[in-house]
């Protein structure tokens, strides 16, 4: 969900910090409802686990092969 929310960006490298973490916070909520209840920070450990996650996702296959990422 959160790929296909970066993808509707030109430059999927210029989402804010709080814009993204506001897009995960609503997935989170919609996903866990009131199972899990957590607030996802900029410097938390879900906001940091998934922001390193969506960088390989959203960056082009070459550029990672390149960088060995």
């Amino acid at each position: 969900m959160l790929v296909h929310w970066c993808g509707g960006y030109v430059d999927p490298w210029s989402i804010e910090p709080t814009e993204f973490q506001n897009a995960m916070q609503l997935i989170w909520n919609k996903v866990y409802r009131n199972k899990i209840k957590h607030e996802i920070t900029l410097k938390g450990a879900v906001y940091h686990v998934v922001s390193q996650l969506n960088v390989l996702i959203v960056m082009p296959l070459p550029t990672i092969l390149f960088f060995g990422l």
